[in-house]
C-alpha cells in the first residue's frame, strides 16, 4: 500500500497475535503491537505489559563486580580519594551525580571530573593523569567511558592508581588491564542485558553497593536519573531499560532533588504525568545544553546542590543556554538545507555530507538526526577547526554508519559509534574522498525503495474497538521508543464529517466518523494538501492513538503520519 508520503507495510504476525490474544485475554490489535515487538511467549509479553525494575538481572552476574565492591569498601574504610570520571552528555554526567551521590552516602571521600567537550574530548586520557595525581585520588571509577582507555590505564597502574570502568560502549580490539570493568559488552562480562546505558551500568553498581549495606529502600530513587539518561541516551526501551525508565518516569514528579524540581519547573513540567516525550524534547535538551554550549559541569552542580537559591539560578541558566542551542541548530539546519535544495543532492548522494567553519560539534549531531529523518539517508555534519574536520553522522536502518566508516578507515585521525550514530576526525582536504567512497558504498547496497520513506503498520484498527478496556491495556504499553516505537494503527474507509480546522502553523483538527462513531484527529497539513481532504468524502489513514494533556485534563486523540484514498 502507498499512501501521500510513504509506502504502507503491515507486519504479517497474525497466528501468533492470535495466541497471544487468547493467552492474555487482550485485543487483536494489541496482541499484534506484542508481537511485533518480538514478544512471542506470553511470559514474555506479561513482562513486557507488567514487568517492575526488581524484575531485572541482579547486579552480582557481572563478573568483575565483587572485586569492584572490595575495592570501593576499601577506599571507603581507609579513607582514600575516589574520583569518578564522566562524560559531558546527559547520560555520563547523571551516571557521575548518582554514584558521587550514592559513594558520599556511604561516607566516602569521593570527588569528579568531567573533560570539557572542546578542548578534551570524549573519554579518559593519559594527558588526565597528572590532573587525576593532583586531586590525591587512589582509586579512579569511569562513567560512560573508558572501555578504550588502554593507555590511560596502563600509565594510572604504573602510579600506583587503580582504575574500575563502568561503561556501555563497545570495546575496541584490546581491552584495558583495568582493576575491574562493567560491560555489558564484553563477551565474559556475565551480565544478560545487553542495552544498558551508562546510567544502567552505574545504577547496577550502586544497586549492589546498596544491598550489601541493607540499604535497599534507597535504590528506587535513582531510577529517576536512570530514566532520563536511558531515554536522552536513545537507548533501546526494552527488557531491563524499559522497566526502569517506567518506574522512573512515574515518580520523577515527586523528587525532592532541589536541582531536579527547579529543572522540572523551567521546562513547564512542574507537577505533570511525565512521558518520555517529555523528557527526550524538553528536560533532557536543556541538560545536555550545558556540555554542547558551556560546561557540563553546570549541570552537574545543579544535580548536586543543597542550596534552592542555587538551584533555580542554574536551572535558568540551562534554560538560556537550550535556548542558545536551539538558535544555532535552526541557523545551521537552514543553510544545510539551503545546499541541499539549490544543489539538488537527493538526486546525486545516497549520503550527505558537508561542513562549515562557523558549525559548532555540540550541535552538528542534532542537525544530523533532523536531516536523516527528513530524507530518510544517512547525513554526516563537520565542524571544521584547523584543518581538522570533526564529524557527527546519522544513519537509517538499513545503512550501518559505523561499519561504512571502517571501511574507510584509513582517512580518519579517530572514530566510533554504532550503527546509527557515528563520529570521526580527520583532515579536511580527505572530506571529498569521504564523500565520494561512501556514496559508493551507500549506491552499492542502498536501492531507490530503501530510501523511500515508510511506515510500518502494527495493525488494523476500527473505532468501534477502541473501547474503555482497550485503552486501559494500551496505556500499559509506554514508554516508547526505540525498540518499542509509538504503535501505528490502519484505519479504513473513514468519513471527515467537517471542514478541517487550522490550530497552529501547519496543525490542524479533523473530525471523522466511521460506522456511527465519531472521533477527533490532528494531523500536519501544508495548505496544497488540504484539497485532499473534502467534507463528507471516506479515506484511509495511518495513525497513533496519543494521550493529551490540556489545562490538566487527558484524552486520547488520533494523530495522523499518512493518507490515502480507500484502496489505493
Amino acid at each position: 500500500m502507498k499512501g501521500m508520503k510513504a509506502r504502507w507495510i503491515m507486519a504479517d504476525v497474525a497466528e501468533l497475535a492470535e495466541s497471544l490474544s487468547r493467552n492474555l485475554g487482550i485485543s487483536l490489535p494489541l496482541a499484534r503491537i506484542l508481537a511485533n515487538r518480538g514478544l512471542k511467549e506470553s511470559r514474555e509479553a506479561e513482562l513486557f505489559l507488567y514487568g517492575s525494575w526488581l524484575d531485572g538481572p541482579s547486579p552480582f552476574l557481572f563478573k568483575d563486580m565483587a572485586r569492584c565492591l572490595e575495592r570501593i569498601e576499601k577506599a571507603i574504610e581507609n579513607r582514600e580519594k575516589i574520583l569518578i570520571f564522566g562524560d559531558y552528555d546527559a547520560d555520563g554526567l547523571l551516571s557521575l551525580v548518582m554514584l558521587y551521590r550514592a559513594l558520599s552516602q556511604m561516607g566516602a571521600c569521593v570527588d569528579y571530573y568531567i573533560p570539557d567537550r572542546l578542548k578534551e574530548g570524549y573519554g579518559v586520557k593519559t594527558s588526565h593523569l597528572p590532573l587525576i595525581q593532583q586531586k590525591g585520588a587512589r582509586l579512579v571509577i569511569t562513567v560512560d567511558c573508558g572501555i578504550k582507555a588502554n593507555d590511560f590505564v596502563q600509565l594510572a597502574k604504573e602510579a600506583g592508581i587503580d582504575v574500575i570502568i563502568t561503561d556501555h560502549h563497545q570495546p575496541g580490539e584490546r581491552i584495558p588491564q583495568a582493576l575491574a570493568i562493567l560491560n555489558p559488552h564484553l563477551p565474559d562480562s556475565g551480565y544478560p542485558f545487553l542495552h544498558l546505558t551508562g546510567v544502567g551500568v552505574a545504577f547496577k553498581l550502586i544497586q549492589a553497593l546498596l544491598s550489601r549495606k541493607n540499604r535497599e529502600s534507597l535504590i528506587p530513587y535513582y531510577t529517576k536519573l536512570v530514566a532520563i539518561g536511558t531515554i536522552t541516551d536513545i537507548a533501546p526501551l526494552v527488557g531491563e531499560n524499559r522497566w526502569l525508565v517506567r518506574h522512573g518516569l512515574k515518580t520523577l514528579a515527586e523528587s525532592r532533588n532541589y536541582g531536579l524540581k527547579q529543572l522540572l519547573e523551567v521546562s513547564g513540567l512542574q507537577g505533570e504525568r511525565l512521558t518520555e516525550w517529555d523528557i527526550g524534547f524538553r528536560l533532557g535538551p536543556r541538560i545536555n545544553a550545558a556540555g554542547r554550549m558551556a560546561s557540563a559541569e553546570l549541570a552537574v552542580r545543579l544535580f548536586l546542590t543543597e542550596s534552592e537559591e542555587e538551584a533555580s539560578s542554574l536551572s535558568q541558566k540551562l534554560n538560556q543556554l537550550n535556548y542558545l542551542r536551539q538558535q544555532a541548530e535552526e541557523k545551521i539546519l537552514h543553510q544545510v538545507l539551503a545546499k541541499i535544495n539549490n544543489r539538488s543532492w537527493p538526486l546525486k548522494y545516497r549520503v550527505f555530507i558537508t561542513g562549515c567553519e562557523e558549525w559548532s560539534r555540540g550541535i552538528i549531531g542534532i542537525v544530523a538526526t533532523r536531516l536523516k529523518e527528513q530524507f530518510n539517508r544517512p547525513v554526516i555534519l563537520f565542524a571544521y577547526e584547523n584543518e581538522r574536520a570533526y564529524g557527527s553522522g546519522r544513519s537509517i536502518d538499513s545503512f550501518s554508519l559505523i561499519e561504512a566508516l571502517r571501511q574507510c578507515q584509513e582517512l580518519f585521525d579517530d572514530f566510533g559509534g554504532h550503527h546509527h550514530a557515528a563520529g570521526c576526525i580527520l583532515h579536511r582536504e580527505k572530506l571529498p574522498e569521504l564523500r565520494t567512497r561512501l556514496n559508493k558504498l551507500a549506491s552499492s547496497c542502498l536501492s531507490d525503495e530503501a530510501l523511500q520513506p515508510k511506515l510500518i503498520i502494527d495493525s488494523p484498527l476500527a473505532f468501534r474497538e477502541i473501547s474503555g478496556s482497550f485503552l486501559q491495556t494500551y496505556l500499559l504499553l509506554p514508554p516508547f521508543g526505540p525498540g518499542n516505537p509509538l504503535p501505528l494503527f490502519l484505519f479504513s474507509r473513514v468519513k471527515l464529517i467537517s471542514r478541517p480546522q487550522f490550530l497552529t502553523g501547519n496543525l490542524t483538527r479533523l473530525k471523522l466518523e466511521q460506522d456511527g462513531r465519531v472521533f477527533e484527529a490532528l494531523c500536519e497539513l501544508k495548505a496544497e494538501e488540504l484539497n485532499f481532504f473534502r467534507e463528507g468524502e471516506r479515506f484511509d489513514f495511518v495513525a497513533s492513538l496519543q494521550l493529551t494533556r490540556f489545562l490538566g485534563e487527558e484524552s486520547f486523540i488520533l494523530f495522523i503520519e499518512d493518507w490515502a484514498r480507500p484502496g489505493a
